[in-house]
């Protein structure tokens, strides 16, 4: 019936002489009851399933699970020395002298080789 009704309004709707608009209007309305009567029905209809917003009892419990294990995790990290080295070099001063030498060496070859 609705596949009948919808070819119906399609045809009044899109053709060249619209005059009728209270037709139209009146099987539009017509179609809609006819779907409301349907979600209607099948709602409530016996054995329907869940809504998608509904949790499973095993994704409740993996869901906890996660929940105590993140709360231990930030208990835990809370008693640990931060470990940063601000302020600290990385290298020696004599480590430091070496690298600038080889850096030296490597730009003055480059620059012989190119000018």
């Amino acid at each position: 019936m609705h596949a009948s009704v919808l070819a119906r309004i399609t045809i009044l709707a899109y053709a060249d002489k619209v005059t009728n608009i209270e037709e139209i209007v009146r099987q539009l309305e017509e179609y809609k009851r006819a779907l409301d009567s349907a979600i209607d029905a099948l709602q409530r209809r016996e054995g329907a399933p869940k809504p998608a917003s509904a949790v499973s009892a095993g994704r409740q419990r993996q869901i906890e699970a996660m929940r105590s294990y993140w709360a231990q995790k930030k208990a835990t990290a809370g008693n640990k020395r931060a470990t940063t080295r601000s302020g600290v070099a990385g290298i020696t001063p004599a480590g430091r002298k070496r690298l600038s030498e080889s850096m030296r060496k490597r730009w003055a070859a480059k620059r012989a080789g190119f000018v």
